[in-house]
């Protein structure tokens, strides 16, 4: 079975809800202090990836597919993510989910 990860971050990109599952598959740990970012959960280079692809699901305000490959713990991984904007009122997005597949 493939692992399979959910986050759901605000639209500044602090995490509301992860499954500690996606945090392993990206070779990180949960830190100390709630409300974190990529920055404060990930490696610099994922943290870029993660923050990259929000700006496009927030820019756009629309469904953002993407594949990326990283090498993790000495070993290659490839990961395909959807991102989605969550509404409230209005047009903007208030949010991102993510679902990841390893």
């Amino acid at each position: 079975m493939a692992p399979t990860g959910l986050t759901i971050k605000s639209a500044d990109g602090r995490y509301i809800r992860l499954i500690e599952h996606a945090l392993q598959s990206y070779g990180s740990s949960k830190p100390d202090n709630d409300y974190a970012t990529s920055d404060d959960w990930f490696a610099p280079e994922i943290a870029k990836i993660i923050k990259e692809q929000d700006e496009e699901v927030l820019k756009t305000a629309d469904v953002v597919k993407k594949e990326f490959s990283a090498e993790l713990d000495g070993e290659p991984r490839s990961f395909l993510i959807s991102k989605f904007p969550i509404f409230a009122e209005g047009r903007r997005p208030v949010g991102i989910a993510a679902l990841s597949l390893d």
